[in-house]
């Protein structure tokens, strides 16, 4: 599945390289959860705080990008440094939810057939830990993470992570529930996907991505009776990421 993300950035300021540097001493000094110890410390007290990257664009984002996340580093063809891992590390050490870095951390994973690129301090699943710790509002970062769920094997905790979404989508934003529906028609459950499909038509949108690609994969159900918020409605309130970060085991 393709998401669309924002390419455009402003606002310069320079950056050290020991934005990346080990500080061991630091650290010792910091009480560490399980969380901490395995995917790192969201802010460093030797280091500026993590930027949220849909608001920060009047910041550091241009400066950060033309220094770390430059179209070769995206498009994976030839690393600002040694390695491509150390690029987009950096980048999300900045701005940990920053879409288009962890959607290239996926393809990099694929690329190097490797859950811990070269370069990379921790895992690409807890760099996707990381965004939703850090905004588990956002609902582009969670779906990606659904997306690398999916890819994974892992589709019950997607599930939980879809209905979270839907739960949380007050206001009916209807991207998100197209990308919720697309997200379960790539995990095959069609019962889910065609539930989705029929709350856009009730919204006001009857054609859409959605509603081809049920069409085309032969699994539209016009009269589908599933509807997807019963089926948000039965979630837990609490972030299902967050609660499963607490007790996960090292990966």
């Amino acid at each position: 599945m393709k998401f669309k993300v924002r390419a455009d950035s402003t606002a310069p300021l320079l950056l050290g390289l020991a934005f990346l540097c080990s500080v061991p001493q630091v650290l010792a000094q910091q009480q560490l959860s399980a969380e901490d110890a395995e995917c790192g410390v969201m802010h460093r007290v030797d280091f500026m705080p993590p930027m949220d990257y849909r608001t920060d664009e009047k910041k550091l984002l241009k400066n950060v990008e033309f220094n770390h996340f430059a179209p070769n580093v995206e498009t994976l063809t030839k690393p600002m440094f040694q390695y491509f891992g150390s690029d987009i590390s950096y980048t999300l050490h900045a701005f940990p939810n920053h879409a288009r870095a962890l959607l290239t951390l996926m393809r990099l994973g694929e690329k190097e057939r490797t859950e811990q690129p070269k370069g990379l301090p921790y895992t690409i699943d807890c760099f996707m830990r990381r965004a939703l710790r850090f905004r588990p509002d956002d609902p582009v970062v969670r779906m990606i993470y659904v997306n690398y769920m999916i890819k994974k094997g892992r589709l019950q905790e997607a599930t939980a992570q879809l209905d979270y979404v839907a739960l949380k989508d007050e206001d009916g934003n209807p991207m998100t529930q197209m990308n919720i529906g697309l997200l379960f028609l790539d995990m095959k459950a069609y019962d889910r996907a065609n539930a989705q499909q029929q709350r856009l038509e009730a919204m006001g949108f009857p054609e859409q991505e959605l509603k081809r690609q049920l069409t085309a994969a032969g699994k539209l159900t016009p009269n589908a009776t599933i509807k997807a918020a019963d089926a948000a409605s039965a979630v837990a309130p609490g972030d299902p990421a967050i609660a499963a970060s607490a007790v996960s085991p090292a990966r």
